[in-house]
């Protein structure tokens, strides 16, 4: 089953049409668009080979995102038509989103985005969730990142150091 066919499948297993469905992106996450339902589906694809188990990390997110929308903070809030999940569809994992109006391609500036950032710091304070030290790729070795597991000496390794030390 590929990531769109799972995505089809939890729209169709939640009611929801799919001759509307619209990929907004395709890289570590594929992101598909519901429409016309404001819901959208996020699979983990490369992530998901990357951190092995999404699961745990997607949890994390939507615990973290769903207390972060009850306060009021300006984030993408977790679907209301469909449960945020995690769900595994076809061994995709995947977690539902409120579909956000948006003008794509739209950067705020460095200040709008130190305020953001701040004001997302201050609400987190409240969260009583827990959350990794770092980020879920700096997990030890057998819970995420593969690159990382690689041997000292391997080709990688060596080809970037000689690339660094050409430079």
């Amino acid at each position: 089953m590929t990531p769109l066919q799972a995505v089809a499948q939890l729209a169709i297993d939640h009611g929801l049409r799919t001759d509307d469905m619209t990929v907004l992106k395709d890289g570590s996450n594929l992101l598909v668009h519901l429409a016309p339902a404001p819901v959208v589906l996020r699979v983990a694809t490369f992530t998901g080979l990357v951190r092995m188990d999404p699961l745990p990390c997607l949890e994390r997110e939507v615990s973290l995102v769903s207390y972060l929308a009850s306060v009021g903070a300006s984030v993408m809030p977790p679907s209301d038509l469909v449960p945020p999940g995690p769900h595994v569809v076809g061994g995709w994992a995947m977690s539902a989103w409120t579909y956000v109006d948006h003008e794509r391609g739209a950067v705020p500036g460095p200040l709008e985005t130190l305020r953001a950032l701040d004001e997302l710091h201050a609400v987190m304070r409240g969260y009583s969730g827990e959350l990794p030290l770092l980020n879920p790729a700096a997990d030890g070795p057998g819970q995420g990142n593969p690159i990382r597991r690689r041997p000292r000496g391997d080709r990688y390794r060596t080809r970037g150091r000689a690339a660094r030390a050409s430079r």
